[in-house]
């Protein structure tokens, strides 16, 4: 299963060929020396600047400046993520310096894919009890296009999948052996280290904390109670003591990035609680084979009840995984409500709990029918099946986040990566950060908000031919009329024609800007 999913990652990995923004920010706010974003390169300020080639370097990736942990620490209090993710990717990317290969982030994801994996059989293992049932659940999820999905976008939400299997993992061992020495440090451990990761993994741990000192609480078992509860706030208090900036991120956003939204704003938005959820509903397509085995087994199990509740030699069917399972739904619905955006990142850390309860399913199933000749041949086809069907889910719905458009991108200014080249916009940096990939082909490139600025003219000087970004963007930033700003370099810069190189878009999510060639 392991080996399967590995080749199954990197066939993807190889496939990906370009960096979504957010990516490009992943190495920006990793790299740049106490500079998060590309204003702060220049002072704090875009309006009539010249970037070079070699700042354009210096933002993405590590030179002079390796294992600076304290700048990327400070990067993340002016951003609105903890910084855990990015501390690994600055050591990374301090091993292999000045390079922001693709493969410094997809490395990352495979290894904290396979641990998911590792993890979410060792979980099942432990809630059933039942190799084939265990390994099948792993592998459907390792083979979603939803997983496979959360391992291709170069952000932090794998590690993130990662410690919220980890979390509910040592959460069931807590359960099971309240008493187990260092129990309740990892607990702590776990807990910190997901919440320094992503604030989303606060949803699904907040909620699984409550079901598990409920659990205590019905056993009367108030000594392990009170340890689970004081080790679950002693996490949250030292993520608060090591990394403060996180309450302002989280409950007032920084004003600017995903368009100022926090989870104050989305929360008194109630008019669109159920048109998110419904919307983020949709992810469930994105686990096809994991559907179609909840679906069998539960038929499967409807037949054979009978014989499942007159039981056997073998050990009862046991319901505490449930306490894992039940907190995955409030988890879902404060997410899609409180998410800044409607994607589906968002939820990656929550896919491992629906294939956890479809092998919980296998595993009743298999109880079912343990008395019936041939049970291991049985139980290792029936997981065999179930990987190929989600090799075959995986194989028919490619995953996200792979952005083949930037290869035509690439080849689409190729030719005249030689030439000026000039960034209509009015200083915000995102849409930059977004073309950063291009723009460092070129030498140089001029941002301005003004055809007309002496400061353009005299870098356009007599070039006959120029490259020209104009921000469109109207929710992240200035959103210029593309006509509009060529009109005026006709008039301001004496332009006399245009071809249109490329319009950004990626994997349909649209984009902030689009690209012409004009001759002078």
């Amino acid at each position: 299963m392991l080996v399967l999913c590995a080749g199954v990652f990197c066939l993807f990995g190889m496939r990906k060929t370009g960096l979504f923004v957010d990516e490009v920010y992943t190495y920006g706010l990793s790299n740049s020396a106490y500079a998060p974003f590309l204003y702060d390169v220049k002072g704090g300020d875009l309006h009539d600047v010249l970037f070079t080639r070699s700042e354009a370097e210096d933002y993405l990736t590590v030179r002079d400046d390796g294992f600076s942990f304290a700048s990327v620490y400070y990067n993340q209090t002016r951003d609105v993520h903890p910084p855990l993710y990015y501390e690994l990717v600055h050591l990374v990317s301090s091993v292999f310096r000045g390079s922001c290969s693709k493969w410094i982030g997809l490395g990352i994801n495979l290894c904290f894919y396979l641990l998911t994996l590792l993890v979410l059989y060792r979980l099942a293992l432990l809630a059933f009890d039942n190799t084939a049932a265990a390994a099948s659940a792993a592998g459907l999820y390792g083979l979603s296009r939803l997983a496979i999905s959360d391992g291709m976008m170069i952000r932090m939400y794998m590690m993130l999948t990662f410690l919220t299997v980890l979390f509910a993992l040592r959460c069931l061992q807590f359960l099971r052996m309240p008493d187990r020495r260092g129990g309740a440090v990892s607990v702590t451990a776990v807990l910190l280290s997901g919440l320094l990761t992503q604030y989303y993994f606060v949803f699904y741990a907040f909620f699984l904390c409550v079901a598990v000192d409920l659990v205590l609480l019905c056993r009367k078992d108030l000594r392990a109670f009170v340890r689970f509860s004081l080790a679950a706030l002693a996490g949250v208090a030292l993520a608060v003591v090591l990394f403060p900036a996180c309450l302002h991120q989280i409950f007032r956003g920084n004003g600017e990035v995903v368009g100022g939204t926090s989870v104050t704003d989305n929360l008194k938005n109630t008019a669109q609680y159920l048109p998110r959820i419904r919307y983020f509903l949709q992810a469930l397509q994105q686990m096809a084979a994991v559907k179609w085995v909840l679906f069998g087994a539960l038929v499967l199990l409807l037949l054979l009840l009978p014989r499942l509740l007159r039981g056997g030699k073998g050990k009862g069917i046991s319901f505490d995984v449930l306490t894992l399972l039940v907190p995955v739904l409030p988890a879902f619905a404060a997410v899609a409500i409180l998410s800044p955006v409607r994607e589906f990142r968002y939820l990656y850390n929550l896919g491992p709990f629906p294939a956890l309860a479809a092998g919980w399913l296998l595993a009743a199933l298999f109880r079912a029918a343990e008395d019936l000749p041939g049970r291991a041949v049985r139980e290792y086809a029936a997981a065999a099946l179930c990987l190929c069907a989600a090799l075959f889910s995986v194989r028919q719905a490619p995953p996200d986040n792979l952005f083949p458009e930037m290869r035509r991108y690439d080849e689409a200014i190729a030719p005249y990566t030689g030439d000026k080249c000039i960034y209509l916009t009015d200083g915000y940096y995102a849409p930059e950060t977004q073309d950063l990939l291009q723009l460092r082909q070129f030498e140089s490139f001029f941002i301005t908000g003004s055809t007309a600025s002496p400061e353009l003219l005299e870098y356009l000087g007599d070039a006959e031919e120029v490259v020209v970004y104009i921000d469109t963007g109207p929710f992240w930033s200035s959103g210029y009329d593309e006509e509009e700003m060529l009109a005026l370099l006709e008039k301001d810069a004496g332009v006399q024609s245009r071809e249109l190189l490329y319009r950004y878009d990626l994997d349909g999510l649209g984009g902030l800007s689009v690209t012409y060639l004009v001759r002078r």
